[in-house]
């Protein structure tokens, strides 16, 4: 995906370009730690058959959770990478430069359960007469949803 973006309205203006790349690949590093966590539910290694775990106490909640693990998993990592130029107003005459790169990556279980986690980092410089004062930045993210 390939996106420009121009704003204008009183005196600011801003023009932004984003590259965005999804790639679905067949298990990554989030599948790993999917197997992993799916063989501690399991509780691999246990000499107790499923059937005996499961036994009468079984509820729709475990059942639910076993079809939903149990279903093929569809990863998908994604790279955005956005740069940006624009000035807040005419009266200050400053003008920022900014630069961003995201990345996450997603587990999809079916249509009942997805799980996600991004990272990010951006940097931006306002030009000003006589400084140019830099920040940065960086976020962590975590997303869920579950449907019963």
């Amino acid at each position: 995906e390939f996106s420009i973006e121009k704003t204008r309205a009183d005196g600011f203006w801003q023009e932004s370009v984003q590259l965005v790349l999804s790639v679905k690949p067949e298990k990554g590093w989030l599948g790993r730690v999917f197997d992993l966590a799916k063989a501690v539910f399991r509780g691999q290694g246990n000499e107790t058959s499923q059937e005996e775990q499961t036994g009468k106490n079984a509820s729709w909640i475990s059942e639910w959770l076993e079809d939903t693990i149990s279903a093929k998993p569809v990863f998908t990592d994604s790279f955005d990478l956005k740069s940006g130029l624009g000035q807040k107003s005419m009266a200050s005459g400053n003008t920022a430069i900014s630069l961003s790169f995201d990345y996450s990556s997603r587990i999809k279980l079916g249509s009942s359960m997805y799980f996600g986690i991004g990272a990010g980092i951006w940097q931006s410089m306002t030009i000003q007469k006589l400084n140019k004062p830099w920040s940065f930045g960086y976020s962590f993210s975590i997303d869920g949803k579950l449907v019963f």
